[in-house]
């Protein structure tokens, strides 16, 4: 606020003077006795003078008082802010002028009266200083002028000082006249024009003035600089010069100096400084990435030519201890530095005299120069420089061991227009060892740009490690340094690419992407660990890749091993190791390592801390061979205590010629697995031989302990001859290889368990065939036995999935079966039956069969196609084999269940010598089947006869439309097995609900033409309902299970017919032709008359009225074919038109249905198809 007359300002003091009395009233009252005795100390005092004494000092006394009370209301005024004395102002500012150098004005917009700093001064705004000329030779926003108080008063308005106060001070570049920066160097020949200690300005202030750099650099405020003009003499001109800062409560510091002008016209200073810190001088943010607490002092000398050119130039700097960071990647303690050089202003050059750096442990004698080319030359706007480091030692970071190197050389040029610096030579020097490097570096916001090239000369391990500093990429240098030894780099390149502000928006150089920095090297003839304390590997060529964010290692070439304690030595063929992001703690690695050798050599490798493999699992390596071909890896973090179950350690192994132990007393020989660990699970699986023997091998074992994740099993393949060797010789019973596993049990007892899925169980005597791919096992404990030198089975169980057996025996020595019981024997679910098999030492072979319930099904079915002589013996088999059966009930077919059954079955080869079955069904009817030789033939007969044919046909499942009647076959037995020829006759019995024959039945009727026969045939027709016979018989023979059907007759009262044919009971097809008779007693009287029977009824049997027919196709599902010509054609033409009987054709389709086709039998077990 300003008052626009000195009443106003002394009015306005008054005001406060008043308010000021009220409020130090109370101050004033007590101490009002004090002050009554010195006033009458002074009263009498001043009475005692002589009477013009006392009238010169009541004069002299009021005098004051009234300047007094001016003055403080003058100052009482100030202090509301400063009064305006703008009509003053040509009168001060021709004052100024007047201690201007001649030829100087000054132009001024006002001028204020104010208090400041240095006292009262008068503000002058918008103040410019032209020369004679009207050259500006400064101007400000404002400036201050100071003059002394007692001169004002009396009258004086001439200046002592002028203040430019709070300017913004650029030490580069230039000032801006228009605004409020001024340049460093103005300011000083702005002191020397208008200073001046004979009768000029005396003193140049510069006050609170902010220090700027060029760009965006730091700022320094509150900055005081005083420009004192010193007597020049006889000499010339001088200036003295004071600067401080941090008086607004920051850390005050100070500098002096010393101006002087030169006789040439040029500029002559000298500066020292004591214990200036860049931190707190510059005021540096805690979060900068800057930090400097070192204190700086020296010595600074220069001279300058009258052109402003630099022609002398000497500095002494010494900077304390104190703490330097840059970044994340610099942060050192510095001891001491103390750096001195010159300026040789004939080259140019500033050149930096030998200058020794000391942090710690780390220390460097730097010398160098920097050449600065003038206007005139060609490489104007260039600045090369070079710069030398001997005796360096580097380290990075607290209590980091420094590397030493011999020498540092920098050689580059500075581009000044495009703030880019061309490295035309960095190289580090270490005996015979080198790193060469050359590229560019970019001035940027933030931070550089930066592109190195460089490549190193070969040098050894050793060196190279001594060449990196701790610190730098700790966690890549101290593996290599703890693993790596011995071999040489024959090849480094490094690359470093650094985009301008990456490096300041990464934090540092862990923080850059990973193709900023890469360093990538070749070594030979190398040593490492690659893992805790497993033999390092040998004479590895390895190629590596290093950069701020991961490290990668692989070999190059199979010459690398792996030495053991024992001698023996693993071929190391290729392998890896990773860490993908150094940045993580702990640090993630991978390992991998492919490898080669002998089996026990890996296992001993396998067997070192932290591993211990072998001695975990009591594995004797000595024991153990073969050749391996192995891939390992882990996957492990980089910490100490690391335990095997930490490191995912995978292995997959090929293993050929393997021999271990496999029990005691067994060694597997000649194996050929695949081992695999993951998941700490380690499996194995693959062949070899026991004993000679091939075994299937198959192993799962936890590394960690865990003991439900282990199963052992060596399983031996055992052919014919390998199960005659172990003694598990069954002859016939067993047909094919299956793996089995033996568990030694001591005292030479041996549990032995196989798999019999793949093999065929078969014995058709007693029922039994189980097919390949149907599972079963077999288990027994096998023993010696002393008597016989064989092997006795007991605890032996035969299980699938209905077949169950269980019981003991006994294998010969020689081989073969000398006795086997089974206490429990099961084919079927429901079956219950014991069974003793014994043989002799002829091979002559006896089974004795004892069951409650019995399912014969399987029986019959290879009865019927003659398997059972098949499977029993061989072509020219002379050996014997007998049966003995008593079973209790005996399914059968069709639901039909025999009972009592006494079976005794005595063979020869393959010729069945004597049969005799008996059995009753549950209404007691019987059936009866033998074979036994006649007299006088050498063929054995066979002969079965029951009372109840429909039962026995049903539970032979041969037709199961029968009812009653009496059945009665007699048949000889041929020379191959399975063979017969006979006749097979049935009487008195009855056909029901048979789908052919009432189709035959219904379409007879239809066909006859004369409407005569059509009456008769309606009024006497037979229904398909329980139809009755006479008589059927038929002449058959049989080979390899298909009967061949000749001279059929089947008699009734109301039907007959004629047939012949083939039924295959192993190709399961038919093809039987014949001819319906219907009204069969009165049409057959016709064909019965010599021949007019054979003119007009055919064939005897035959009738007048008969319909060819024919059944063909699958035995389950045979097709129904009937001839509609024939039944109205004489007999004679009907035999032309008959179709011939002719066997099935094995794999032909059947004939195409005509819709007849027979339904199915809910009760046959095997075809699951109805009966015919």
């Amino acid at each position: 606020m300003q008052y626009h007359s000195l009443q106003q300002g002394f009015e306005r003091a008054v005001e406060f003077a008043g308010s000021f009395g009220g409020r130090s009233r109370q101050f004033l009252l007590t101490s009002r006795e004090h002050a009554a005795l010195w006033a009458r100390r002074a009263h009498a005092w001043f009475r005692a003078l002589p009477k013009p004494a006392r009238v010169a000092g009541y004069a002299g006394f009021g005098v004051l008082a009234v300047w007094a009370v001016i003055i403080s209301l003058f100052y009482a005024a100030l202090l509301f802010g400063p009064i305006n004395i703008d009509g003053l102002a040509p009168r001060i500012v021709a004052s100024v002028e007047a201690r201007l150098p001649d030829g100087m004005q000054m132009q001024v917009s006002g001028a204020n009266l104010q208090r400041g700093r240095h006292g009262i001064g008068i503000r002058l705004n918008s103040v410019k200083v032209v020369d004679a000329v009207g050259t500006t030779v400064f101007s400000a926003p404002s400036a201050t002028v100071g003059f002394k108080l007692l001169s004002v008063a009396a009258g004086d308005l001439s200046p002592e000082r002028l203040i430019i106060t709070e300017p913004v001070v650029s030490l580069t570049g230039q000032a801006d006249n228009g605004g409020e920066t001024m340049n460093v160097a103005d300011i000083v020949a702005i002191a020397f024009l208008i200073l001046n200690a004979d009768g000029g300005l005396g003193e140049l202030n510069v006050s609170q003035a902010a220090v700027i750099t060029a760009g965006e650099g730091p700022r320094l405020d509150g900055v005081d600089a005083r420009f004192i003009a010193e007597p020049a003499g006889e000499g010339a001109p001088s200036i003295a010069l004071e600067v401080s800062g941090g008086n607004d409560g920051g850390a005050e510091w100070a500098m002096n100096g010393r101006l002087q002008r030169r006789a040439d016209g040029g500029l002559s200073g000298e500066f020292a400084f004591a214990d200036l810190v860049p931190q707190e001088l510059m005021g540096l943010a805690e979060n900068s990435a800057v930090h400097m607490e070192s204190p700086i002092s020296g010595q600074l000398a220069f001279a300058t030519l009258q052109d402003g050119t630099l022609a002398d130039g000497r500095f002494d700097i010494l900077v304390g201890a104190g703490k330097i960071q840059a970044g994340k990647d610099i942060d050192f303690l510095l001891d001491e530095a103390r750096i001195s050089g010159t300026w040789d202003a004939s080259r140019r050059a500033l050149r930096i005299a030998p200058s020794r750096i000391l942090a710690g442990q780390n220390q460097a004698m730097l010398a160098g120069e920097f050449v600065v080319p003038d206007k005139r030359s060609m490489s104007y706007g260039t600045v090369p420089f070079g710069l030398g480091f001997t005796d360096v030692r580097i380290g990075i970071g607290k209590d980091k061991e420094p590397v030493a190197i011999d020498a540092v050389v920098f050689d580059a040029v500075y581009d000044v227009l495009n703030h880019q610096t061309r490295v035309n030579r960095l190289d580090f020097l270490k005996g015979d060892a080198s790193l060469s490097m050359l590229g560019f570096v970019r001035q940027a916001p933030g931070s550089p740009g930066i592109a190195l090239r460089g490549s190193a000369a070969k040098m050894s391990i050793d060196v190279f490690k001594s060449l990196w500093p701790e610190g730098l990429a700790p966690l890549t240098r101290d593996w290599i340094v703890r693993q790596v030894h011995g071999g040489d780099i024959v090849d480094a390149t490094v690359n470093i690419d650094i985009r301008p502000g990456d490096l300041a928006a990464a934090g540092g150089v862990r923080g850059l992407p990973r193709g900023a920095v890469t360093v990538s090297f070749e070594t030979v003839a190398t040593e490492f660990g690659y893992f805790h304390d497993l033999p390092p590997i040998r004479d590895a060529k390895l190629r590596g890749t290093w950069t701020p964010t991961s490290f990668e290692l692989s070999f190059a070439g199979d010459e690398a091993r792996i030495d053991l304690p024992s001698g023996r030595t693993i071929s190391v063929t290729g392998g890896s190791y990773n860490i993908y992001d150094t940045t993580v703690k702990p640090a993630h690695a991978n390992l991998e390592i492919f490898s080669k050798g002998g089996l026990d050599t890996h296992l001993e490798l396998l067997d070192f801390d932290p591993l211990n493999i072998a001695r975990k699992h009591d594995l004797d390596i000595a024991s153990m061979g073969g050749d391996a071909v192995v891939h390992m890896a882990m996957d492990f973090d980089i910490r100490e205590g690391v335990r095997v179950e930490d490191t995912g350690l995978t292995v997959e192994a090929t293993i050929s010629r393997l021999h271990v132990p496999a029990g005691p007393g067994r060694v597997i020989e000649d194996g050929d697995v695949k081992l695999a660990i993951r998941n700490g699970v380690m499996h194995v699986a693959g062949d070899g031989r026991i004993g000679g023997v091939g075994a299937k091998i198959s192993v799962t074992q936890s590394l960690y302990g865990n003991a439900e994740a282990s199963e052992r099993s060596v399983a031996m393949i055992l052919d014919a001859e390998a199960r005659k060797a172990l003694g598990l010789d069954f002859g016939d019973l067993v047909q094919g290889t299956f793996p089995i596993d033996v568990e030694e049990l001591g005292d030479q007892r041996r549990r032995v368990e196989a798999d019999l899925k793949d093999v065929r169980l078969f014995q058709p005597g007693i029922g039994l065939d189980k097919p390949p791919g149907s599972p079963a096992t077999f288990v027994a404990i096998l023993s010696p036995d002393k008597e016989t030198g064989g092997t006795r089975l007991s605890d032996m169980r035969i299980s699938g999935r209905e077949l169950f057996m269980s019981g003991s025996g006994l294998v010969r020595k020689s081989g073969g079966i000398d006795w086997l019981e089974f206490d429990s024997f099961r084919l079927q679910s429901d079956d219950s039956a014991k069974v003793t098999i014994q043989t002799d030492k002829n091979g002559n072979f006896s089974a004795k069969i004892e069951a409650a319930r019995f399912d014969m099904r399987r029986v019959v079915e290879n009865a019927k196609t003659g398997g059972i002589a098949d499977g029993t013996a061989k072509s020219g088999d002379k050996h014997r084999y007998r049966v003995a059966a008593v079973i209790g009930s005996g399914r059968g077919y069709n639901g039909e269940i025999l009972q009592s059954i006494d079976i005794d079955l005595d063979m020869h080869g393959d010729t069945v010598s004597k049969l005799k079955m008996t059995g009753a069904f549950a209404d007691n009817s019987t059936m009866r089947m033998e074979i036994a030789p006649k007299q006088g033939n050498p063929s054995p007969v066979l002969s079965i006869q029951s009372n109840n044919a429909g039962r026995l046909l049903r539970w032979l499942d041969l037709y199961s439309r029968v009812n009653g009647g009496q059945i009665g076959m007699n048949a000889r037995l041929g020379p191959g097995a399975g063979d017969a020829t006979g006749r097979w006759q049935m009487v008195n019995f009855a056909i029901n609900q048979d789908p052919s024959l009432s189709t035959l039945i219904t379409q007879t009727g239809k066909m006859a033409e004369d409407p005569l026969w059509q009456a008769a045939a309606q009024r006497k027709a037979p229904s398909a309902t329980n139809i009755g016979f006479d008589e059927l018989y038929v002449d058959f023979s049989k080979s390899r299970g298909a009967f061949n059907l000749r001279n059929g007759v089947l008699r009734g009262p109301v039907v007959g017919a004629t047939f012949d044919g083939q039924v295959d009971f192993t190709g399961r097809r038919i093809n039987v032709n014949g001819t319906y008779v219907p009204l069969y007693a009165i049409n057959n009287f016709f064909g019965r008359v010599p021949l007019l029977g054979t003119i007009l009824g055919g064939r005897a049997d035959e009738g007048l009225i008969g319909v060819n027919f024919s059944v063909r196709g699958n035995l389950n599902r045979p097709n129904l074919i009937v001839n509609p010509v024939s039944a109205v054609t004489p007999g004679i033409f009907r035999l032309l038109l008959d179709a011939p009987s002719r066997s099935v054709p094995g794999g032909r389709s059947a004939p195409r249905s005509n819709g007849n086709d027979v339904k199915t039998d809910p009760f046959d077990p095997l075809s699951q198809q109805n009966g015919r």
